[in-house]
């Protein structure tokens, strides 16, 4: 048989195996438009159900290579990567329920389960990414109470880390496909569900929380040129709030398209966090500084919007458990690259991330934009120094 032929019959068989479906006959009294598993964990009464046939759909793309590749041979190398994708092809456009099936999310998962774990066992991912992306995925998923937001951060971490970290051989080239599609199924579930709206009324700039992740740029400046330019840059910019700052508490200037209402007699949250982050690299040797930054950057990013829109259950004072959940989860994925980059030791990420969660939540009578770098930075400097790495 020739290439042509095996590749042709591999695409076929790849989309039969993702045309064959449980959620149709499963589900069929919660309607056409919940034939798959995941959207219907969150109906009562079906969740069973559901999730019976969300674990076949995953099946169904973690078997696909294993089933495939005796069609295709190594020989064809990245052949196999496009057979492998047609059982979520599949499963969107089932041919046996007139071309209408769900998502393809499931499938797509299993086939990265299936990429990711035999990279694990390849040793061509370190098995503390697998960890990572774990309980990025669980501490969102409790607190959005959701699994689209969850999966498409979880999938966006393992796709930067393969391209950071891996090989481009034929596995880490399937694992990062079927993370971008996966991120790319999961985004466009958030989109048409409007998870990401913050509420009306909240003193929330917008802005303000969609451009603090840009003072990442600093590690860039720090990392390309110098410490010493870095410092510079970052002592240039917050001088220019703290002398913003003093002129509008003298004056009694609001200037609420700048500032939030309560900081109208204080120092601004930006200029904590500016003074903070040149605190930070100032005193810290090595990457500890990128981690501290990442921390109140990414960490805060996550906490705000998902503690403004999704915070319920209080912790302390105005802190909720889900804002906190997000925070670590989000410093954690973003802590964890800084590592790969800077081949920092992955147990600052872990335990940095815990410090950091915890200074941000307890800090109430001291802004955490200074705390949380300050804090965190120290105490990686501490294991740093203590356990000599």
């Amino acid at each position: 048989m020739t290439l042509l032929l095996r590749f042709g019959l591999a695409c076929a068989c790849g989309y039969a195996l993702g045309s064959v479906q449980l959620g149709p006959f499963l589900l069929r009294s919660a309607g056409p438009d919940r034939a798959g598993g995941a959207s219907a964990l969150r109906s009562r009464g079906i969740r069973v159900k559901a999730a019976a046939s969300a674990l076949v759909d995953i099946a169904k793309g973690a078997a696909a290579a294993p089933l495939l590749l005796p069609i295709l041979g190594r020989t064809t190398g990245l052949l196999v990567v496009l057979p492998a994708f047609c059982v979520v092809l599949g499963h969107r456009f089932p041919v046996f329920f007139r071309f209408r099936g769900g998502s393809g999310a499931e499938p797509t998962l299993g086939i990265l389960l299936f990429g990711y774990s035999y990279g694990v066992y390849a040793l061509l991912f370190d098995w503390t990414s697998a960890v990572a992306a774990v309980l990025v995925f669980c501490a969102l998923t409790l607190a959005l109470g959701r699994v689209e937001v969850p999966a498409a951060v979880a999938s966006a971490f393992l796709f930067f880390y393969v391209l950071l970290a891996a090989p481009p051989v034929l596995e880490t080239v399937a694992t990062a496909s079927a993370s971008a599609l996966l991120f790319g199924l999961s985004a466009d579930r958030i989109v048409r569900g409007g998870l990401t709206a913050l509420p009306r009324g909240s003193d929330a700039h917008r802005w303000r929380i969609a451009a603090r992740p840009f003072a990442l740029l600093f590690v860039v400046i720090d990392a390309v040129w110098s410490r010493r330019i870095a410092l510079f840059v970052i002592g240039s910019v917050a001088l220019v709030f703290i002398v913003t700052d003093l002129v509008r508490m003298i004056a009694k200037a609001e200037f609420r398209a700048v500032f939030k209402r309560k900081e109208r007699d204080r120092f601004s949250s930006m200029t904590l966090f500016l003074v903070a982050a040149f605190l930070t690299f100032l005193l810290f040797p090595g990457a500890i500084p990128y981690m501290a930054l990442t921390f109140i950057t990414v960490g805060d990013f996550f906490g705000k919007v998902v503690g403004i829109r999704y915070g319920r259950r209080r912790l302390y004072r105005s802190k909720t458990l889900e804002g906190s959940l997000a925070f670590f989860a989000g410093s954690l994925s973003a802590a964890y690259l800084v590592a790969v980059v800077f081949s920092a030791p992955v147990g600052y990420v872990f335990l940095g991330s815990a410090v950091a969660t915890i200074v941000e939540l307890f800090s109430a009578h001291i802004d955490d934009n200074f705390t949380v770098s300050i804090v965190s930075g120290g105490f990686l400097a501490a294991v740093r120094y203590f356990s000599g790495v």
